[in-house]
């Protein structure tokens, strides 16, 4: 099997893993919180990380399609550095279940905090405020590696930088929401990377909102 076969494969039995798992815990949030409306979010998030999702997206569909449609964006990788890929994703799929069965009814598609949510601070989130991104960027770079494709590189990177943005929306909406203690949980944790040094109190078993 050549090379290009091999990572087009991974690649769909990776995506159909990370659409089901997300998929699933999404829905199940949705029905025991509810809704929350995107508008929720500024518009200049959208303008921005809508093009650049739906390029990513296009992308991806016309590798998996006919990957000499992408030959145009191929970037020189050896063949070993796009296998590796293949556990790269495979391993942020089971990262990003772990996540979000700890995230639970919490998650969201905005920035927005549900009415009825907890503070999470189990799990990735003892460690890192916002592992999804976290995790959600190494999937992105698994998929660069199997595509070898500076757009689906590119893509994801503006993608992730923008969502890097509404990070800080996103906490000060937990801090008006959880006030000091989210405070308090924002001293010992990373934002998307573990802090060097932290303390190593247990924490108790409230948790935070996801995007």
């Amino acid at each position: 099997m050549d090379i290009e076969t091999t990572c087009r494969l991974a690649l769909a039995g990776i995506l159909v893993l990370a659409c089901f798992d997300s998929g699933y815990h999404r829905l199940r949030a949705e029905k025991q919180g509810g809704r929350v409306s995107l508008r929720n979010d500024p518009r200049w998030f959208w303008v921005v990380v809508m093009p650049a999702l739906v390029a990513w997206l296009l992308g991806m569909l016309a590798f998996l399609i006919h990957p000499a449609w992408l030959n145009f964006t191929k970037m020189p990788l050896p063949d070993f550095l796009r296998l590796l890929g293949i556990p790269l994703g495979l391993v942020t799929v089971i990262l990003n279940d772990w996540m979000f069965r700890h995230l639970g009814h919490n998650v969201t598609k905005t920035s927005m905090p549900r009415e009825n949510a907890s503070l999470v601070m189990t799990g990735p989130y003892r460690w890192i405020r916002h592992p999804m991104y976290s995790f959600g960027g190494l999937l992105f770079l698994a998929f660069a590696l199997l595509t070898s494709s500076w757009l689906i590189a590119v893509s994801g990177i503006v993608a992730f930088f923008m969502i890097a943005l509404r990070t800080r929306l996103e906490e000060q909406r937990l801090i008006d929401k959880f006030g000091d203690r989210y405070r308090n949980y924002m001293r010992r944790t990373g934002r998307y990377f573990p802090r060097l040094a932290f303390r190593s109190d247990r924490p108790t078993s409230d948790a935070m909102n996801g995007a």
